[in-house]
């Protein structure tokens, strides 16, 4: 499990986003990188987002790319 917290402006995008795309199949790609199996959105996101279904590898390049950005 990877927890990020959102700035308060892409916090507020992300809200109106997975709103209204509940049930849908939501994929990340972080750093051109498709990060995990696409899974459906279960509920509103503001400022923090959970990403769960991640393999350890998928989990440690995500976080080491987001660390680099800091």
């Amino acid at each position: 499990v990877v927890h990020l917290e959102l700035t308060i402006e892409f916090g507020e995008k992300m809200f109106l986003f997975t709103s209204k795309n509940l049930g849908k199949p939501l994929t990340i790609i972080a750093f051109g990188i498709q990060v995990g199996k696409p899974e459906k959105i279960k509920s509103s996101h503001t400022s923090r987002v959970q990403i769960t279904g991640l393999t350890k590898q998928e989990a440690d390049l995500l976080i080491k790319n987001l660390k680099k950005e800091e």
